[in-house]
């Protein structure tokens, strides 16, 4: 077992950090041991070998969380390489490039513990200063991520692995838990092209024209109504076909429902209708998922957060425990809290929407820190790493460049074996609505798919 010596101060933080690192990840014995005679956090092993890694975050600030002001967010972010990093180098957010061995003794400069903090709890997004898209996010370019060009690296894997390095530097022998890539599929469902919802296209429609007064977007609704309907055979197929692709992954799909019938943007299909009835029954019986697909205002609203859950349950055999926030829209830690109160077991909508990448640092799921309450939730987040259209609508990419970027992922995803959360939704596989051949991209980029690589030999 690992001793783990922390000064006694945020020791929520600190605490939840070292047990995902330890635990969660690497699946190590530990033990925190509280010490004021160092700032610094020291793991001690076996025949007192020793790790230091430098704080040079919580003790420049203050309890309770005093953390959560601009002046902490780095005004730089450097390149370090060392023996132990995986990469040909490391992002250091907090501290300096510092690694030395000496006998039983190394000692990191890099703030290992405040990073993986950073980016697991996003309490730079907590800023109240912190700037917002159109639909009130926090946009991928306004994080330090983007700004400092390491959205594309899960720095939160990179560090551990690098401590990990360390650790068998002293323990060749020890063991770790065990990882494996998983492509984990979701889709929100945010419409059935059918003559069931004609009603509430027609309803859009007269909306458009009288009380947004807006031609341009009647005609984009109408050209909607007249060429976006699927016969019910094809709406079948494609669900079976997306959970074919899922069982021959190994994997399960997952389908984000919204209980329907809500204000635009919210999905406008009638969930109790029996074409719907019939894609539910299906799905549940062939084994894959289905989960909550919140509203467009329910991410700050929780009355109207668990109406629409309610709803939605009402139509299914059992209650919905995971799912995402229609749009992506979401703000740190309120949504999370939402969720965790009405004790739900998973969200996946922490990805963002303007820019593919790792807004967490990793794709492997973690639990949620709440950084104004100070505490652990029960809740775990399966980061959004791609969004289908965030490939199409806000990068401009081409089928290829789409192709490229997935690859590009799933390739980290095998290498650091971590699952990676994919969003493609059901109507972009309807052959009307492909502007990219996602069933074509989709079966190439998974063709000859192998978890038994082993990207870390001797490990």
């Amino acid at each position: 077992m690992l001793k783990v010596f922390i000064h006694p101060t945020f020791i929520p933080e600190k605490t939840y950090t070292i047990d995902f690192i330890l635990h969660t990840f690497l699946g190590i014995p530990y033990q925190i041991i509280p010490a004021s005679q160092s700032q610094h956090t020291i793991l001690q092993g076996e025949q007192d070998w020793q790790i230091v890694l430098e704080d040079h975050f919580f003790h420049q600030s203050t309890e309770p969380c005093g953390y959560i002001d601009r002046s902490f967010i780095p005004e730089s972010v450097s390149r370090c390489s060392n023996r132990f990093i995986p990469e040909y180098d490391i992002p250091v957010l907090f501290g300096n490039r510092r690694c030395t061995v000496t006998g039983k003794k190394i000692h990191c400069g890099i703030d290992l513990i405040a990073t993986v903090f950073f980016m697991l709890t996003r309490w730079e997004e907590c800023l109240p200063d912190s700037p917002l898209d159109a639909h009130r996010r926090f946009s991928a370019e306004s994080s330090l991520a983007y700004r400092f060009q390491f959205l594309d690296r899960p720095i939160v894997n990179e560090h551990i692995e690098m401590l990990w390095n360390m650790i068998t530097h002293f323990s060749p022998d020890r063991q770790r838990r065990e990882k494996r890539f998983r492509p984990i599929l979701t889709h929100d469902v945010d419409g059935i092209h059918c003559w069931d919802s004609r009603f509430q296209f027609l309803v859009n429609l007269v909306g458009d024209l009288l009380k947004r007064r807006s031609v341009r977007a009647f005609n984009t609704s109408l050209k909607r109504f007249l060429s976006r309907f699927e016969t019910h055979s094809s709406i079948f197929e494609t669900f079976s076909w997306l959970m074919d692709l899922s069982e021959t992954l190994g994997e399960q799909s997952y389908f984000f429902f919204h209980p329907g019938r809500g204000s635009p943007p919210d999905p406008a299909y009638r969930l109790n209708s029996p074409l719907l009835q019939s894609i539910l029954e299906w799905i549940i019986k062939r084994g894959h998922i289905i989960g909550f697909h919140a509203g467009y205002q329910t991410y700050l609203d929780s009355r109207a957060w668990i109406s629409e859950k309610s709803r939605l349950d009402k139509n299914l055999p059992h209650p919905t425990t995971e799912g995402r926030q229609h749009f992506l829209r979401f703000r740190v830690p309120d949504t999370w809290q939402i969720w965790e109160d009405h004790r739900m077991v998973a969200d996946s909508t922490c990805g963002y929407a303007d820019h593919e990448g790792y807004r967490c640092g990793t794709s492997d799921f973690f639990p949620v820190f709440n950084v104004s309450t100070r505490r652990q939730l029960n809740l775990i987040e399966k980061p959004l790493v791609i969004m289908d259209a965030t490939l199409i609508n806000y990068r401009k990419y081409t089928a290829s460049q789409c192709s490229e970027r997935l690859t590009q992922f799933i390739d980290k995803a095998r290498k650091y074996r971590m699952p990676i959360t994919l969003l493609f939704h059901q109507q972009n596989m309807y052959p009307s609505e492909a502007s990219v051949n996602w069933r074509k991209l989709l079966s190439d980029l998974f063709a000859g798919n192998d978890n038994s690589i082993d990207p870390f030999p001797g490990r």
